[in-house]
């Protein structure tokens, strides 16, 4: 109890943050969800124990007792911040989310975040209406509103402004494993989006630049927005958008390709305004303060001018956090740096990590939804690292300090010490960075070593020298910026050096959070200096352990224990993906690819985190029905996100210029091509692939049905996948002329599940080809919501008049069919959670015997 009192005392204040973001956890987690009601019972009930037990002098009790009142009040804390979420936006009425044309007026809020197709801006709303302006209502709350095109110029933070718009409440992810947008707004405190078609639809009301509530947060925003302006009149574009990513911390105009460099190369971090950026400019600040600070004898005689430079240094930060649009992760910064400048002043710092104990607690008490954000976690996770690995190494041994003895030239320890904060940093965060973002960069120490002087020595200490004097001597300023501009140039291309390395990114599903977790306590007792040789050995043991546990699904040896079959029709709106799961480890992709706008490539948005998500690492083999971009636009990602050993293909048409890229990005990767013909092309024990309805020839000219009213899309390839428990048709695109000759030449054609041909279009789905098909389910993938095309009027009219169950993407989102001993089972996933359905019994058997020797007799024929 002595030992467990003391570890208390001295490190109080990190053990009650730590149960401070315990208590946020547990409540964001749901664990608590039935017991919220009681906390402020509980935590008085805790209150009073801890206040007992300090009475009677039991301390270790009490401090016990206290980290319980910091868990319930992490629980309070963040059921209080949802509940003033929710206030803040209660004054929007419930009919602006009907989808309906709107006239709004409000205030834009703060900069305008564009990337050259879209521009994003969020408005104070004030007053909310029909288009005709006939009831305008006042109303309060912010809204997300995001035009096609340029933001008008003439409208800054501040002004007010009338908008023409459709609203809605932004929809729930209906695909495990992607990004929920619902939720990521919901904790900004926005619950409606609007589209604006261009624009005309945006014009200002008044001249006023600030409204009474909110002036000083809007003379920030212009002045950020002033800033900006100058970056790019003063630069080029590419310069221009990652100055304004380095000083006011809005990286939207960065072109994906350098942003995906950046990731690739693991330098991201850079261009996000940090630790890094706040203490360079600290850095800064204290040595031109402290050298003006001397030029004073009195003051000299009568202060610390050191802890004098320090103290003045933090309203400058705090300025400058504004200035960069307080985006989380510079207020993490600032608060470090407030609590290290207060440490040192006061002479009273005994452990950094009391310092990053003190900066997270009153980052959660502003913001506990920041616990979960990926920032906020390598944050914290990169400083602790860094704080208890480079002591180890960097430290210098006592018979180096001698006089006597040679020391080491400064450059090399410079260099040195570069390396290992940066491997140290990514010890710490490369679990993290694999949970969140499913990759590693493998060349992220070479690239920092190349990249961080460029912009922390170069780029940043023209662009702070520039940034003061802009709106003074723009024309000195922009002098300024251009030299710094070189380093950005050569950034640019360095990143992108290292990230076309072979292998310099390894893609793998997230790992289980409690590896997460455990790695990280294993690294933490490593380096940690207390532990002793055999426990650090353990530890040793463990982070091999967790390791072998992150990269295990690249060997696919778990999934050659599979002893189910899963079929996957995933949610990709109007397209087409869908992922087998097969006994014995094999995983097919048939198709993979939607309608897709600039910017969103639903292979890596959707599709990929899916397949992680099922802890898929790598892909068998891939299978495009047709040349349809709603069917393959996504596979480029997931070739170069997953690989493939074969990607099978109706034909070979070089017409299609992104069909033939394809093809030709494929052989480059080493993917083998392959063409099937009729019958089967894939089986192993348990399980078949056949092609229906094949014919032969060159790739070049083979085609499946050249009937005069035949169309592009009835060349597509018609798939047949047999399970012992289940079977099921894939027939992309094909019409009703193809349908016609699958049901006159084809002996077998029935199965138990049928996805819908060409998402379930007039077109195609005849009373014939379903009739004969006969399915127990009928599944649609489309993401037309209104469903006035897909699926079509006759089509539900069939399927109500012979029984068939109906599914669609769009109305039960991602599709799940898993084989069972009996049959099949359906579970549909849709608003974050899944929805089981009834197993169901295979109405006709599935022998893969007796099948393979219809299709055998089949092919005689031929």
């Amino acid at each position: 109890m002595r030992v467990l009192a003391d570890c208390l005392r001295t490190n109080l204040l990190i053990c009650f943050t730590t149960a401070f973001a315990g208590g946020i956890f547990l409540h964001e987690s749901g664990a608590i969800a039935n017991t919220i009601p009681v906390l402020p019972v509980v935590f008085l009930l805790i209150l009073a124990l801890a206040t007992a037990c300090w009475w009677k002098k039991s301390n270790p009790a009490a401090m016990v007792a206290l980290l319980g009142c910091a868990l319930v009040l992490g629980c309070l804390r963040t059921q209080q911040q949802w509940i003033w979420l929710e206030h803040r936006n209660a004054g929007l009425p419930e009919a602006t989310t009907a989808g309906t044309e709107v006239l709004l007026s409000g205030h834009l809020a703060e900069l305008v975040r564009s990337d050259g197709v879209t521009s994003r801006a969020t408005i104070d709303v004030d007053h909310i209406g029909r288009a005709d302006g006939a009831c305008l209502a006042a109303a309060h709350g912010q809204i997300l509103l995001s035009v096609k095109g340029a933001w008008p110029t003439a409208l800054q933070p501040g002004d007010a402004l009338v908008a023409r718009t459709q609203l809605r409440i932004p929809l729930a992810p209906n695909t495990p494993g992607t990004f929920d947008y619902q939720d990521y707004l919901a904790r900004r405190g926005i619950a409606i989006v609007g589209t604006v078609d261009s624009p005309l639809f945006l014009q200002p009301l008044t001249n006023s630049v600030v409204q009474p509530h909110r002036p000083l947060h809007y003379r920030i925003e212009r002045t950020r927005h002033a800033i900006g302006s100058r970056l790019d009149a003063s630069l080029d574009p590419l310069p221009a958008a990652l100055y304004r990513a380095l000083l006011i911390g809005d990286r939207s105009a960065i072109p994906e390709p350098v942003l995906e460099s950046f990731r690739g190369a693991g330098v991201m971090h850079i261009l996000a305004i940090s630790g890094l950026h706040v203490g360079l400019l600290g850095f800064f600040l204290y040595s031109v303060i402290y050298w003006l600070l001397r030029r004073s004898t009195g003051l000299m005689l009568r202060f610390e001018v050191k802890k004098a430079a320090m103290v003045l240094c933090i309203p400058l930060l705090f300025l400058y956090t504004l200035l960069a649009g307080s985006q989380p992760p510079v207020v993490r910064s600032f608060i470090m740096a407030v609590f290290v400048i207060a440490a040192l002043a006061s002479e009273r710092i005994k452990s950094p990590f009391t310092a990053v104990a003190g900066a997270a607690l009153t980052i959660l008490l502003i913001d506990p939804f920041a616990l979960i954000s990926p920032s906020f976690q390598l944050s914290f996770a990169a400083v602790g690292s860094i704080i208890l690995i480079t002591p180890r190494f960097l430290q210098i041994p006592p018979q180096a300090r001698s006089p006597q003895a040679r020391q080491p030239l400064p450059w090399r320890r410079w260099l040195f010490g570069l390396i290992v904060v940066s491997v140290a940093a990514s010890l710490g965060t490369a679990p993290l960075l694999l949970y969140h973002f499913n990759r590693v960069s493998t060349v992220t120490v070479a690239a920092n070593l190349a990249v961080e002087p460029l912009i922390c020595l170069w780029a940043m200490v023209f662009g702070f020298l520039a940034l003061p004097i802009l709106p003074l001597l723009p024309e000195l300023a922009a002098i300024l910026l251009e030299i710094g501009a070189w380093a950005l140039s050569a950034t640019v291309a360095a990143s992108s050096f290292f990230s076309s390395l072979p292998l310099s990114t390894i893609w793998l599903p997230s790992p289980p959070i409690g590896a997460v977790l455990l790695y990280l306590a294993a690294l933490a007792m490593v380096a940690a200096p207390g532990p002793k040789p055999a426990q650090r050995w353990a530890a040793t043991c463990v982070i091999g352990l967790c390791l072998a546990v992150m990269v295990e699904p690249l060997s696919g040896l778990s999934a050659s224990f599979r002893k189910q079959d899963l079929v996957s029709v995933i949610d990709v709106g109007h397209g087409s993906a869908v992922l087998a799961e097969l006994r014995g480890g094999r995983n097919i992709l048939f198709d993979g690819g939607c309608r897709s706008s600039p910017g969103f490539d639903c292979g890596a948005s959707i599709v990929a985190p899916y397949l992680w998500r099922r802890g898929v690492a790598r892909l068998d083999d891939i299978v495009i029905s047709h040349a349809d971009a709603d069917h393959y636009n996504g596979i480029p990602a997931l070739l170069l996100r997953f690989g493939a050993d074969r990607l099978w293909l109706p034909y070979l048409d070089e017409s299609k210029s992104g069909f033939a890229r394809l093809c030709r990005m494929a052989e480059e990767m080493g993917v083998e091509l392959r063409f099937p013909n009729g019958g089967p092309f894939l089986q192993e024990a348990g399980y078949r692939l056949s092609a229906l309805g094949a014919a032969d020839g060159p790739p070049e000219k083979r085609r499946w049905h050249t009937a005069p009213e035949a169309t592009e899309d009835d060349n597509s390839l018609v798939v047949l996948l047999e399970t012992s428990g289940f079977s099921m048709i894939l027939p992309g695109d094909i019409g009703t002329s193809r349908e016609r000759h699958l049901v006159q030449t084809t002996r077998f054609l029935g199965a138990n599940i049928l996805l819908a041909a060409h998402h379930g279009s007039s077109t195609s789905n005849s009373p014939e080809f379903l009739t004969r098909v006969n399915p127990d389910h009928l599944i649609v993938s489309t993401g037309d919501r209104q469903g006035a095309l897909f699926p079509s009027a006759a089509l539900r009219e069939f399927v109500d008049r012979h029984q068939i169950r109906l599914l669609t993407t769009e109305a039960h989102g991602t599709i799940r069919i898993v084989g069972t001993s009996t049959g099949y089972r359906i579970d549909s996933y849709r608003a974050g959670s899944w929805s089981p359905k009834s197993p169901f019994t295979a109405k006709r058997p599935s022998d893969l015997g007796e099948i393979g020797r219809w299709l055998s007799q089949e092919l005689e024929k031929f």
